[in-house]
């Protein structure tokens, strides 16, 4: 097995190329290298890191990484995350992965319809799909012992303004 120049690698995952950065837990699966966060000089920059290792040419690319931390969930209590962030709870893991479609009305438009989003979330390995609309697909689904539910999704769409950052809701009971 060829090795990586993991200074590089952390040059390039962090900012602060001249300080000493370290790198908790990782592992790696046919080529796939999974960081859950780098550090530096203590302090975690990046969450949930993913690389595509090329061992032929001895390279890598940077698949995705979050900025925000893992949220710690509480039965019975909403929780918030970003696209990319993960939430927590004993050994599950609930990761906002994307936005598959958001075809919610503005709030500046009048339409006969108010729309739906596509939240794809991974559990356990798996892409799970919920809905805003329960009249189009589901805004729950069970895991296991508990149920996973979609309670809103955030910012309210504006006709002249792109979404930049999308947040969800979800309730875990």
């Amino acid at each position: 097995m060829k090795k990586f120049n993991f200074f590089g690698l952390l040059a390039t995952l962090v900012i602060f190329p001249t300080l000493a950065a370290a790198i908790s837990n990782f592992s790696s699966q046919s080529g796939t290298l999974r960081i859950p966060d780098v550090s530096v000089d203590g302090e975690i920059h990046v969450y949930n890191v993913e690389l595509q290792l090329d061992f032929a040419t001895e390279s890598f690319e940077l698949k995705r990484f979050t900025a925000h931390q893992p949220v710690k969930v509480q039965l019975g209590v909403p929780f918030n995350l970003f696209v990319g962030q993960s939430a927590i709870l004993d050994d599950l893991e609930i990761q906002f992965l994307a936005i598959q479609e958001d075809s919610r009305c503005p709030t500046d438009v009048d339409c006969f319809w108010a729309g739906n989003v596509v939240v794809v979330l991974q559990v356990k390995g798996v892409e799970v799909l919920l809905n805003t609309n329960s009249d189009v697909g589901p805004t729950l689904v069970k895991l296991d012992k508990y149920n996973l539910e979609l309670e809103k999704v955030s910012p309210e769409p504006i006709s002249t303004q792109a979404i930049s950052e999308y947040e969800i809701t979800l309730l875990l009971k």
